[in-house]
């Protein structure tokens, strides 16, 4: 038996243009039909964010793994080279919210413009969160 939820839209950066774009509106399938999210928590969720603003050169990425960290979520933060910084995080749907709570604020001396949100389907990020260098 398949139940469907619907999910959230899904948004996406579009790097030429600099701005949020809509990219689609999906269902979400049962967990027996996603190979990789057999033995994933129903209420666990994905959250890939790009924060845009002074958020590089401040200590951005370190709050941002110790709180997640805190949290007990999964997945990694990177700087990106256009100054932007990319958030990918999995678990409990309650925690990405906080850890995307914190995302809006920064560290003491980040200025945070804007954070573009996609939320998916769980990939198996490992365990503990890291930063990302390139």
């Amino acid at each position: 038996m398949s139940s469907l939820k619907p999910q959230t839209p899904a948004f996406g950066y579009n790097r030429q243009h600099r701005n949020i774009a809509f990219v689609s509106s999906r269902t979400e399938r049962d967990n027996d039909s996603a190979p990789n999210n057999k033995d994933a928590h129903p209420h666990n969720v994905r959250m890939e964010a790009l924060v845009r603003g002074r958020v590089q050169m401040v200590m951005f990425r370190d709050f941002v793994q110790r709180y997640a960290q805190k949290l007990g979520l999964a997945g990694w933060v990177q700087n990106k080279q256009d100054g932007t910084v990319r958030v990918v995080a999995e678990g409990e749907r309650t925690a990405i919210e906080q850890l995307l709570a914190r995302l809006h604020t920064g560290p003491l001396f980040a200025r945070v413009d804007d954070v573009a949100v996609i939320y998916t389907d769980t990939r198996g990020e490992p365990l503990p969160f890291i930063i990302r260098y390139q």
